[in-house]
């Protein structure tokens, strides 16, 4: 099978060690050099004038259905210390008592502490389910 691989900015050092994988099990690979800015930013006609049959997507999880091609998300997910930043967070909004806290995927992990640090601060944390 011929896969076009599509990577955001931050994960483009890790392409070659995925591209590595695909590779060992058979398949052709084609790494993308365009940016990715997100799940709905997929090279579908990049993909397409290359004859590959998918795209590996990675970084971010499924947004919409793509048509005409198989495409795959591969969510990548960090952990940071939020140490560091809560301290200036919770100065920044003494005078809140409920707070939105929202994040992006590669973070989603870390909503539950970060929620717990809010409320141990004394703030009512507002959070939903994404989609």
């Amino acid at each position: 099978m011929r896969i076009l691989l599509q990577f955001p900015e931050g994960m483009k050092p890790k392409a070659i060690e995925y591209a590595r994988g695909y590779l060992r099990e058979g398949h052709e690979v084609i790494i993308s050099s365009g940016p990715a800015y997100g799940a709905c930013d997929v090279p579908v006609h990049e993909a397409k004038m290359l004859g590959c049959d998918k795209i590996v997507h990675f970084g971010h999880c499924r947004f919409h259905k793509v048509e005409g091609i198989d495409v795959e998300y591969v969510p990548e997910f960090y952990n940071v210390d939020i140490g560091p930043v809560m301290g200036k967070v919770i100065g920044e909004i003494a005078h809140h008592n409920r707070v939105g806290l929202i994040t992006n995927l590669s973070h989603a992990r870390q909503v539950n502490e970060i929620k717990g640090v809010l409320e141990g601060a004394g703030k009512t944390v507002v959070t939903a389910k994404g989609s």
